[in-house]
């Protein structure tokens, strides 16, 4: 498209990188999978595009291991964190 957005459609997915995230001191990148929303005019002229991302780390990665085991068996505080983003971008 000549304004440089495309609609590729909501059940496209695209994974990329999030190099920003910091956990207890630690920085990784994280692969991130988004779905696009939609693309559309605000009110005021405006361009708008919405994304969902959703992702999945281990707390043992960014130096999260402090846990209890416990009495019945297992531990306290899986290693699993899961990741939910809402993002919604204006044109310039």
């Amino acid at each position: 498209a000549e304004d440089g957005i495309r609609d590729i459609g909501v059940t496209e997915v695209q994974t990329c990188a999030l190099p920003i995230l910091t956990i207890h001191g630690v920085t990784k990148p994280v692969d991130v999978t988004w779905d696009l929303l939609g693309v559309s005019k605000d009110p005021w002229g405006g361009t708008r595009i919405g994304f969902e991302g959703k992702a999945e780390i281990s707390r043992k990665e960014f130096g999260l291991v402090w846990n209890v085991a416990l009495e019945t068996g297992g531990v306290l505080v899986g290693d699993s964190i899961k990741l939910e983003f809402d993002v919604e971008a204006v044109k310039q």
